[in-house]
């Protein structure tokens, strides 16, 4: 979630996405799996 500072909408669509779609589908700089910890910023 390294969108959710900048566009809160943004950030659950994501999160959206990754819950529908498998985390190793989805792209390589957001992990699906690890929330929390935004380490791209």
């Amino acid at each position: 979630m390294l969108y959710i500072a900048k566009s809160p909408s943004t950030a659950i669509i994501k999160v959206w996405n990754a819950a529908i779609r498998k985390p190793d589908q989805e792209e390589p700089d957001q992990n699906a799996n690890e929330p929390d910890q935004p380490k791209q910023q």
